[in-house]
């Protein structure tokens, strides 16, 4: 194992976080990190939030959740309205201020993520987003 720090705290970082890093920085597809509790999933997202060279944005679905992890909830960096629903997500057009929020981020991290329908949708959308920059 070696030991970097980079903006962060003294961590080990073994092959599996390696290889997690660079699968982050490297892909362009949306990718999901599972695990219990104290597996590391935290401290990977916040280390590669601080050493990236892409373009990032870190939400949760709630308040304190957004707190822990030093970001925004997903209903305020949208500029969702409490009780946005999946229709008003999917009425979301390509000239909408809400969707150029995020054209030019190349990922979005959302921590405690829900399988909810409008987590889904935006999802979608950020994925339709970066394939429609791939082709230009």
């Amino acid at each position: 194992m070696s030991k970097l720090k980079r903006k962060q705290p003294l961590i080990d970082i073994n092959e599996q976080f390696k290889r997690a890093l660079d699968t982050m920085e490297h892909i362009s597809k949306s990718i999901f990190i599972t695990g219990r509790a104290g597996t590391g999933k935290s401290t990977l997202l916040s280390y590669f939030r601080h050493t990236t060279k892409k373009k990032v944005v870190v939400l949760a679905p709630t308040g304190v959740a957004a707190l822990n992890v030093k970001g925004q909830t997903i209903h305020s960096f949208f500029r969702f309205k409490p009780a946005i629903t999946l229709d008003l997500v999917r009425r979301v057009r390509s000239g909408d201020d809400k969707r150029n929020i995020y054209k030019k981020l190349d990922a979005i991290v959302i921590d405690e993520i829900r399988n909810n329908s409008i987590t889904e949708r935006l999802l979608h959308l950020f994925d339709d987003n970066q394939q429609a920059r791939r082709r230009h």
